[in-house]
């Protein structure tokens, strides 16, 4: 919120406890890898079991509930893995992937615990649309080293214990719709797998 405050946009979270406190059950979570070929349908399953048909009728009777519009499933997996956003694109059927959600995991592969405040925000964002800014499969290392140059304290360049240390930079900031202010070096960076 923070941040926010520093583009001029107001912000504000309400949290629902969608499970009341209760672990859902289910039968093996996948790890996930960073590879881009994760299962991006827990949001759906998560629904399911929660007794919602589907995605869609599970974010319009959340919506009416909590009189909210922008909805976002957090999960927490009790497991190792790197965490990842399950976002809406183009293409997509809307009745299956419309509520989005992220995927966070006890522990990093490796053995560091998770998530921290900063693994969270920066999953958040990439449901509005940020970009990562380090290496990935659809990241290159060119832009990786750019990305430093420009974006030091990006929070999509990198990952801080000290949330206070990281910040929404220009790039960001536009991707997400905070700074209307398109720079040419913007586009540069676009992941070869991105979808608006």
């Amino acid at each position: 919120m923070q941040q926010a405050e520093s583009w001029n946009v107001a912000l504000s979270f309400q949290n629902h406890g969608l499970t009341a406190g209760e672990a859902i059950v289910v039968p093996a979570i996948s790890k996930g890898t960073g590879s881009g070929k994760e299962r991006v349908d827990w949001v759906r399953q998560i629904v399911r079991e929660l007794g919602y048909c589907n995605a869609k009728k599970a974010y319009r009777k959340i919506q009416k509930k909590y009189g909210i519009d922008n909805i976002q499933l957090i999960l927490f997996a009790h497991a190792e893995g790197t965490s990842y956003a399950m976002r809406f694109a183009k293409g997509m059927r809307k009745k299956k992937f419309l509520l989005e959600g992220i995927l966070l995991y006890q522990q990093y592969t490796g053995g560091s615990t998770m998530p921290t405040a900063a693994v969270i925000a920066h999953e958040l964002l990439h449901l509005y649309g940020a970009w990562d800014l380090y290496p990935t499969y659809a990241q290159t290392s060119d832009r990786y080293a750019k990305a430093i140059e420009l974006y030091p304290n990006d929070i999509m360049l990198r990952v801080d214990f000290r949330l206070e240390t990281l910040q929404i930079g220009r790039l960001t900031a536009w991707l997400i719709g905070w700074n209307e202010q398109e720079e040419a070096v913007f586009e540069w960076f676009r992941p070869a797998d991105f979808k608006r």
